[in-house]
């Protein structure tokens, strides 16, 4: 497989890079720090009372997103304090050490627990491939994305840090959300491994790579990509791709003449062995009908849908 990658996951984005893991911790134990205070008020609200969550996501906002009024800044230090090695007796500080970092962009709208199992498929599938996964991101996307029911980006990530907040390697990454513009994936995806290489002091060119990203079939629809973005993603960096059961991904990998098939030993299929069909867009119709979504989305989530009246018909 070849260099440089970032990977995504239905939504998910992996980045591969060389780690000099002294730095790395270095680097989390100082510089670091307030981005480690932020992930751990934010557990505490997802565990704690439903009216310290929005305490906690009001100052995060204010922090990071420039009081969501003003223009943001376009740039947003990606945290890293989830990071970590996963394979037992792989030195970490090799320079032939080449792990991966998931990365799903989508919309979020709301975080479901089928987004974050996402992240432990893909992430199962590659250690028993002997690839070491560090962690993950969500990255919601921008609000110029414009599309219908579409909740501001302030909302959904926050939304997002609670659902994160409640893992041990799933972060945030707020850069796209808070850009002036609409940001395709591989903008978002160079961004992640363009901050991972200049925290973790590498160089910008990552010495080691896996090439995974695993997203929605609508790779294989004609417009909605932009053609050089995909030889990129799939070329560069490389898919890990979970499967719904109505996707037939083997069928289009096996399609002659495309691009997904010009690249697919760049793309690696993990099966869902459990039919679910659950979607942000189902869960969106549950709650505008007044039905419950307990254990559906996480609870931190749940809690400030009901806090804010979200998604309600009324």
């Amino acid at each position: 497989m070849k260099g440089g990658a970032v990977l995504c996951l239905a939504g998910v984005a992996l980045t591969g890079f060389t780690v000099s893991w002294q730095n790395r911790q270095n680097l989390v134990d100082t510089g670091n720090a307030g981005l480690s205070a932020a992930h751990t008020m934010t557990k505490l609200a997802v565990l704690g009372p439903a009216t310290a969550s929005t305490a906690v996501e009001q100052r995060w906002w204010q922090r990071s997103f420039n009081k969501g009024t003003e223009t943001p800044s376009m740039h947003q230090p990606l945290p890293i304090d989830k990071l970590s090695c996963k394979l037992q007796g792989r030195p970490c500080d090799s320079t032939s050490y080449s792990p991966v970092v998931l990365v799903s962009c989508g919309s979020f709208n709301p975080p479901t627990n089928m987004h974050l199992r996402m992240f432990d498929l893909a992430e199962h599938a590659l250690l028993q491939s002997g690839t070491d996964v560090l962690g993950g991101y969500l990255s919601p996307v921008n609000d110029a994305y414009k599309k219908p029911g579409l909740l501001p980006a302030e909302q959904r990530v926050a939304m997002c840090e609670l659902a994160a907040g409640a893992t041990d390697d799933v972060m945030v990454d707020s850069w796209e959300a808070q850009q002036k513009h609409y940001q395709r994936s591989l903008t978002v995806l160079e961004h992640v491994e363009s901050e991972l290489n200049a925290q973790l002091h590498q160089s910008s060119t990552p010495q080691g790579s896996l090439p995974h990203q695993s997203g929605r079939v609508s790779h294989a629809n004609p417009g909605v990509w932009k053609e050089d973005h995909l030889h990129q993603i799939l070329g560069t960096h490389g898919v890990v791709c979970v499967t719904r059961h109505s996707a037939d991904v083997h069928r289009l990998l096996a399609n002659e003449g495309t691009i997904i098939h010009k690249y697919r030993h760049n793309i690696v299929v993990v099966e869902e062995p459990i039919v679910n069909d659950m979607s942000s867009t189902n869960i969106r119709q549950q709650l505008a009908q007044g039905r419950p979504v307990r254990y559906l989305i996480p609870d931190g989530v749940l809690r400030y849908i009901q806090q804010h009246h979200l998604y309600s018909s009324a």
